[in-house]
């Protein structure tokens, strides 16, 4: 459609079809493939380091606030696994999102007649959305528990994380539409407050999470000592199974 529409456009501009001044200077063209491209995937990035980050801040409450539900039947609260995968990707997505925001605002900065397509504009309503829905829901959720008595400083430090997320992402997207839709003047240093505020949320959580499992080599030895357990408890059952059988206890492992 955008090619249909520029072709037709140059061949009235060479029949000598006088033509707007704003078509003449190029403004008023909409966006390429490109920053479609760039858009979609800056939202496929968005969720990556979203979901990562509540992971992570949910398995570091759950190391320092433990349950008693759980810890007296022996579990651990916080998964090792889960905290070394959301480190992993907010380390790759978050940068990687960052520039990609960085270049989506540069376009629409050199160019400020550029119109975004109506896909970009669809799924920026939609984030808005699900980040509302997500606000009101932890709001619900914090006190409905509370008038059951779940009074907790896990439970709350848990709608907290969610409530912080949400309004971060509503915030910015909703300053977002302003200045790249409705062309409002607000000053990059909004944004970049906001861009300092979640680095800051990531790098907190990142040096956390390596505090609650330890460092890479940690995390080698503790894999290595499972390992050994593993073993234990099948020779252990190998030894009971032959005990079992021939009534004695075998003369050697072997």
């Amino acid at each position: 459609e955008e090619d249909a529409g520029s072709a037709i456009v140059a061949g009235l501009v060479a029949s000598g079809t006088p033509s707007p001044e704003r078509v003449q200077s190029g403004g008023g063209r909409l966006a390429s493939t490109v920053e479609v491209i760039l858009s979609l995937f800056s939202f496929i990035l968005l969720g990556v380091t979203t979901s990562a980050l509540a992971v992570l801040y949910y398995q570091i409450i759950n190391n320092y606030f433990p349950d008693p539900l759980t810890a007296g039947y022996g579990y651990a609260d916080a998964s090792a696994s889960a905290i070394n995968y959301s480190i992993a990707a907010l380390i790759i997505a978050f940068p990687i999102y960052a520039v990609a925001m960085r270049l989506w605002f540069r376009r629409y900065r050199e160019d400020e007649a550029k119109v975004e397509s109506k896909l970009t504009k669809w799924l920026t309503y939609l984030v808005l959305l699900i980040a509302a829905m997500t606000i009101v829901g932890d709001m619900v959720t914090a006190v409905f528990y509370f008038l059951q008595g779940e009074v907790t400083a896990r439970f709350f430090l848990k709608a907290l994380t969610i409530l912080v997320i949400a309004g971060i992402i509503f915030g910015f997207y909703y300053l977002e539409r302003r200045k790249v839709q409705y062309k409002s003047d607000i000053p990059r240093k909004v944004f970049q407050s906001f861009g300092w505020v979640v680095l800051a949320l990531v790098l907190i959580a990142i040096i956390l999470g390596f505090a609650t499992t330890g460092s890479p080599s940690t995390q080698r030895m503790r894999g290595l000592d499972n390992t050994r357990a593993q073993n234990l408890s099948s020779l252990a059952g190998c030894i009971s199974s032959y005990a079992f059988e021939h009534k004695v206890l075998p003369p050697s492992l072997e």
